[in-house]
């Protein structure tokens, strides 16, 4: 019997809970579902892109030392943008810049899906991860400035959680796509690339969202005082700065090293079809 009632009362408790999210979820603004919808298709051509990439070069040649360099000017795309796209942030329309951003994307990821040349490959990479990163920087002022305290913490939790479930489908739905058009592609090489193109359409599908929402208000400018600004103060943030990006520089040399790589590891290794891979993505 006292087992009966603890299972009630833990029946009880997880029913509060799922009520609370729920209410909470509801109170979402119609920008921020939006947003949501939004980027589960920008996971999806995330997902089905890094799985594709790195073994669509391989088919095509690639030695490991190029596709190292395509995947390192991406990132310092990536990198090199986010500092500036976070200080224009405050000055435009984030709709504008999600719309943009992901159109750019978009055009890029099939460049560098076609372009099989060295030197414009890698300036075709440099952009693209210039444009992911403007999507990425984004996406913590939108979820601000389109939210209230209640819900806030709620919402940039199903953003996560959102960008994670397209990134399991993605890797497991996107690993049977160069299968799929092997039956009609002229080689190995050209059934990734069609699969890659189907990712920039996914992908690009965000656009719908994002042109849906209604145009949000500009953060307010607070008057700065100049001693706000003062040595003493900037050294303080300079400090809190690096503590917060240096762990997460020292876990990123790490996983330079090894994640880009994974899907070839499994390939070379195992002799793993990209399926497969997906699966274990």
């Amino acid at each position: 019997m006292n087992r009966n009632l603890s299972d009630l009362g833990i029946t009880r408790r997880a029913v509060n809970v799922i009520t609370d999210y729920w209410g909470h979820l509801k109170l979402f603004s119609r920008n921020a579902r939006l947003f949501l919808v939004g980027i589960f298709f920008v996971g999806l051509n995330w997902a089905i892109f890094m799985l594709l990439l790195n073994l669509y070069f391989k088919e095509l040649g690639f030695a490991e030392d190029l596709i190292g360099e395509v995947l390192s000017a991406t990132a310092w795309g990536m990198a090199i943008i986010s500092v500036p796209a976070a200080l224009l942030i405050p000055r435009l329309s984030i709709k504008k810049i999600l719309v943009y951003s992901v159109f750019f994307v978009g055009f890029f990821s099939i460049l560098q899906a076609t372009v099989v040349e060295r030197t414009p490959l890698l300036v075709v990479s440099l952009i693209l991860g210039m444009a992911r990163s403007i999507t990425w920087v984004t996406a913590a002022p939108f979820m601000m400035r389109n939210s209230t305290p209640k819900e806030r913490t709620y919402l940039f939790s199903l953003n996560f959680g959102t960008y994670l479930v397209a990134a399991i489908v993605g890797s497991v739905a996107g690993g049977y796509l160069p299968d799929l058009f092997s039956h009609f592609a002229a080689s190995k090489a050209i059934a990734f690339r069609y699969s890659l193109y189907v990712s920039v359409f996914l992908g690009v599908l965000a656009l719908i969202p994002f042109l849906m929402m209604a145009r949000e208000k500009k953060a307010e400018e607070k008057s700065r005082d100049k001693k706000g600004w003062d040595r003493r103060l900037l050294k303080e943030r300079g400090t809190l700065l690096l503590r917060l990006c240096l762990p997460y520089f020292i876990v990123g040399m790490g996983a330079g090293f090894v994640i880009p790589f994974l899907n070839l590891y499994f390939r070379d290794r195992f002799h793993q079809p990209a399926g497969t891979i997906g699966i274990y993505f």
